[in-house]
């Protein structure tokens, strides 16, 4: 189950990388004297990654199907959060740790590649006050 969240989250990491590679890199003429970015040294994509933009946005479980026939999304998001020494962090929301699994099959099973963005600090104590600022300032 890790591993896969892992492969997920090294995905990510890669395109970004790449994309901000593109960004960042020098203009350089091509044959048709029109400027091309330098693409050479750029890391290739991972095998099965999107060829084009893919858009996504935050899904809750049991969503991905829903999701998938309101638009053609490419990823769908979905915070694991709840604490680190709280005892209702995400591992305990389905039975033995399995959210990201059952998260992750529904995902696939739509289409769909699941992104995860794990952040726990804002429900971890001894956060306090009112809204996130607050809670974080006091970490």
């Amino acid at each position: 189950m890790r591993a896969i969240a892992l492969q997920v989250v090294l995905v990510l990491a890669v395109a970004l990388a790449a994309v901000v590679g593109m960004l960042g890199a020098p203009p350089i003429a091509s044959p048709d004297t029109s400027t091309a970015y330098a693409q050479s040294s750029l890391p290739p994509l991972p095998a099965g990654w999107p060829a084009t933009l893919q858009l996504g946005r935050a899904d809750q479980p049991n969503g991905a199907a829903s999701l998938r026939s309101l638009a053609p999304f490419g990823f769908r998001y979905q915070y694991l959060a709840g604490g680190v020494n709280t005892g209702h962090g995400w591992s305990t929301w389905n039975t033995d740790g399995q959210f990201v699994s059952y998260y992750i099959d529904e995902s696939k099973a739509a289409g769909i590649t699941p992104v995860f963005t794990y952040y726990m600090l804002l429900q971890s104590s001894p956060a306090t006050g009112g809204g996130e600022p607050d809670k974080t300032s006091a970490i």
